[in-house]
């Protein structure tokens, strides 16, 4: 390839060598995998991710990636949409729910409170981001909640 540049130029990375790469959290989990670019005219702004069953698209913004490299994408965040469906639990293990809805008040990664349910029957119930004591493959309140 004869590359004509006043800069170096690395000649192995195309955008199109990005598509359907996996996008991984920065926790190692798999969130999806990557459907198109955003950029402007000078700098990729981030990625468009179909969710792992093509049901959730995301717009990743660039400053959350932390490496393109050849077989995937590496986040340094966890996007807080991975938060849905996740049991939710009180201080004292009793099983509250799945997160059903998130609300957030900005676009950032950050969210207000959670909507969970536990099944048909039951109501849902708003928890507030400082009720929280730890994420993880579950959500553990720091609290805990009565009937």
């Amino acid at each position: 390839m004869e590359v004509i540049s006043a800069r170096q130029l690395k000649t192995d990375f195309s955008l199109k060598a990005i598509i359907g790469k996996k996008v991984i959290c920065e926790n190692g989990e798999i969130i999806g995998r990557v459907k198109d670019i955003a950029f402007d005219a000078n700098n990729i702004m981030g990625i468009y991710v179909w969710g792992i069953f093509k049901t959730k698209k995301m717009l990743i913004d660039r400053s959350y990636i932390d490496e393109f490299n050849s077989d995937s994408i590496i986040l340094k965040i966890n996007p807080i949409t991975t938060l849905l469906r996740r049991d939710v639990f009180d201080k004292d293990g009793k099983k509250l729910g799945k997160v059903k809805r998130i609300t957030r008040n900005t676009h950032l990664n950050d969210f207000e409170s959670l909507l969970v349910k536990k099944n048909l029957f039951t109501p849902s119930r708003t928890i507030p981001k400082s009720d929280i004591g730890i994420i993880g493959k579950n959500i553990i309140l720091n609290k805990v909640i009565q009937k």
